[in-house]
């Protein structure tokens, strides 16, 4: 700032003097101390000229390495943030808590075969192919062909269900971010065939849910 304000002024405080003593001079053309004024006005804009110009250097240098330093900073922490397990929702975190999530549903599957009971707590887990955590409490759930005939009661109990499963892996990759709390209001749900969405969560109520008609 300071160097702009020189370049302006600085010129502007030596023109001044200079035209006054041009004026001056060209009424006493032969007044050997009015040609020497002139000369030192001109050497004080020069030195003015070139200060401003030093400093409006100096100035702009400063400004590009304090924003590189910025830049630099910025990115470091993002790094760290995204390697940081304990970081909500950082990259590191959220492929830990969908590896929780992928062991619990396996548990599941495995608990099911062999039982034939309805009423199973594992029942939802053969109608369901995957459970991912996207972060910010939301996840999509890809779900299997046998879902697609289940009515919208026996679909909810499905995906609540998958909401538990995915809150065992949200322990077990983060089990200080999340509550009892949380896991009453539940997670926002998408529920997907493929690349199909069969419905997801109310926004104000993650367990009730909108099924498309298609």
């Amino acid at each position: 700032m300071l160097g702009f304000i020189l370049m302006f002024i600085g010129p502007l405080v030596g023109l001044i003097p200079i035209l006054w003593l041009f004026v001056l001079s060209k009424k006493k053309e032969n007044s050997a101390s009015s040609k020497k004024l002139f000369k030192y006005a001109a050497i004080i804009c020069l030195l003015l000229l070139g200060s401003s110009g030093v400093i409006l250097g100096v100035s702009y240098e400063q400004k590009i390495a304090a924003r590189n330093a910025s830049i630099r900073q910025q990115k470091q922490e993002k790094k760290q943030q995204e390697n940081d397990p304990s970081v909500l929702d950082s990259k590191a975190q959220i492929k830990k808590v969908n590896k929780g999530i992928a062991i619990s549903l396996k548990d599941d599957q495995n608990h099911l075969n062999g039982d034939s009971n309805p009423n199973s707590p594992y029942a939802f887990s053969n109608k369901v192919k995957s459970i991912q955590y996207l972060g910010n409490k939301k996840i999509v759930v890809q779900v299997t062909s046998d879902f697609l005939s289940l009515n919208d009661e026996q679909k909810k109990a499905v995906i609540d269900s998958s909401q538990d499963c995915a809150f065992t892996g949200i322990i077990y990759g983060a089990s200080h971010l999340t509550s009892s709390t949380d896991a009453k209001k539940g997670l926002y749900s998408t529920i997907k065939f493929g690349n199909t969405t069969l419905g997801h969560s109310d926004s104000t109520n993650f367990k009730n849910y909108e099924w498309s008609n298609a």
